[in-house]
């Protein structure tokens, strides 16, 4: 059986700092997202046999990259 992976949320000092614009912050916050952005960036795709496997869409990470750094700097922290 496969063992869980325990992953920490980002602390709360980058993500305050990523709040008030701090570019090497708001890189470590998507860097700890990256591999659910990648997940939800995958598409079917058939290569030149026919078969279907899944690739990265670069469009819609692009997306959820944008989408995510918008959300950290609209963040309220009170």
């Amino acid at each position: 059986m496969k063992k869980k992976r325990v992953y920490k949320p980002p602390s709360f000092d980058t993500i305050q700092a990523a709040v008030h614009e701090d570019s090497e912050k708001i890189e470590a916050i998507l860097k700890h997202y990256e591999s659910y952005m990648l997940s939800l960036s995958l598409r079917p795709c058939r290569n030149n046999d026919g078969e279907i496997h899944m690739t990265v869409d670069p469009e819609v990470m692009c997306r959820v990259k944008s989408k995510l750094i918008a959300k950290i700097l609209k963040f309220k922290i009170y």
